[in-house]
């Protein structure tokens, strides 16, 4: 009787199953967590560039002030420089004005006592048009006397250029020579022979 009972103790202890603490998990869709790198995202650094670069402090807006004026200051001494150097240019050229404003080689068809009409090149050296030159052509016989004298006008002789005056043949003088007696230029206030009493630039005039 009491190996029956016993056996029936094993038999309820091996049919009997067994249980554990199983851990339950849940299946959720959230993100992981991001972890915090300390950085900003590229929107807050756009806000805070965007505030720092329209809010110039007063510092910054006194040196640009300071930048622009001297670039303004450095534009007029650039300018009033050059008007220097175009003025001393100008007096070089009225002062020494035989040097730039002169007559070419004459091409002269003589006969027996006399010339044929021909052109008197008065050539432009200077940077600027010369309006007006005068000029007096002598003609002479081979003793040297004056026979008769003739006024020409050359006008709008431009820089660097040459522009002709037409002598008259004669039939009594083949010496000729040719002398400029007037010049004129807007460009250049240049006036001769005329002078204004100033021995320093006695050609000059408005």
């Amino acid at each position: 009787m009491v190996f029956r009972v016993a056996r029936r103790i094993d038999e309820a202890k091996t049919t009997e199953p067994e249980t554990a603490d199983v851990p339950v998990t849940e299946n959720t869709t959230t993100q992981p967590p991001v972890a915090n790198t300390g950085k900003l995202n590229p929107t807050t650094l756009v806000s805070e560039k965007a505030k720092t670069s329209t809010t110039p402090t007063k510092a910054q807006q006194a040196e640009a002030q300071k930048l622009a004026q001297k670039k303004i200051d450095d534009e007029k001494k650039k300018q009033q420089a050059a008007i220097a150097a175009a003025a001393a240019k100008e007096k070089e050229f009225r002062n020494n004005w035989p040097k730039y404003i002169m007559i070419g080689d004459l091409d002269i068809k003589k006969n027996d006592d006399g010339v044929e009409a021909f052109n008197v090149p008065v050539k432009n050296n200077t940077n600027a048009t010369i309006d007006k030159v005068t000029l007096r052509v002598d003609y002479m016989k081979k003793e040297k006397k004056l026979v008769k004298s003739e006024t020409l006008e050359a006008y709008n002789i431009p820089p660097g250029g040459t522009v002709n005056a037409r002598a008259p043949e004669n039939k009594k003088g083949n010496n000729i020579k040719v002398f400029i007696t007037g010049v004129g230029s807007r460009k250049l206030h240049f006036c001769f022979p005329q002078n204004n009493g100033n021995a320093d630039d006695p050609y000059y005039c408005n």
